[in-house]
């Protein structure tokens, strides 16, 4: 994969950056956060339609792409046949990631930060575990029917994390408040997951249905 800046992206697909996060949010763009900073997959993009090989940038927008798994100078030196081998694993491999699955990213990243463990509330916390946990089995499920179970069980123990802080709203705690921004951001994520899912299903359903009828 090639990884750059949401804020790169944009100036490439010009296009806004919270669109390209938007997107990466909802799983339909590969993405990943370290920190503060998100990074979408260049491949992703150009998947999506966003990003062609010929769009030039002037020479201060010029950004260094981070090549995995071998750098270039080493791809260079591959025969054709290794080369061809390393593509197809590296296409595998990176839809096993359940990283790149934004909604899964961002509650990630929150449940290892430094405020996400000085919250004395038990009943979020494992709710929000539960969440990633339920994300997680999700995006691996092949079956669409299973996934929606595991999407609307992460939708739930969202919703159940929403309904503690509401409860705890007066206390007026940093953590809580931080707490209650991340589910903002990541519920109507999980949403836009069930919505493409139970349309994935509605189609699949709709072509078998047909195939009987011919």
């Amino acid at each position: 994969m090639e990884w750059i800046k949401i804020s790169e992206a944009a100036v490439r697909c010009k296009r806004p950056a919270r669109t390209i996060r938007h997107k990466a949010l909802l799983g339909q763009i590969r993405a990943r956060k370290e920190g503060k900073d998100w990074y979408v997959d260049l491949n992703s993009l150009r998947e999506h339609g966003w990003l062609t090989d010929q769009i030039d940038l002037p020479n201060n927008q010029q950004t260094k792409i981070v090549e995995s798994p071998a750098n270039a100078e080493d791809q260079r030196n591959e025969s054709p046949r290794k080369t061809i081998n390393s593509r197809v694993k590296g296409d595998v491999n990176k839809f096993r990631n359940v990283e790149s699955l934004g909604v899964y990213s961002e509650l990630l990243a929150f449940c290892r930060s430094d405020v996400f463990k000085s919250l004395n509330v038990e009943k979020i916390k494992d709710s929000m575990e539960g969440a990633l946990i339920h994300l997680g089995i999700g995006y691996f499920e092949f079956d669409n029917k299973n996934k929606l179970v595991s999407y609307r069980s992460a939708r739930h123990s969202l919703v159940h994390c929403l309904v503690q802080v509401h409860l705890r709203q007066a206390d007026e705690i940093a953590a809580l408040a931080a707490t209650r921004e991340v589910i903002d951001k990541v519920l109507p994520g999980v949403s836009g997951l069930i919505r493409r899912t139970e349309k994935r299903m509605y189609e699949r359903r709709s072509r078998s249905e047909s195939a009987v009828q011919d």
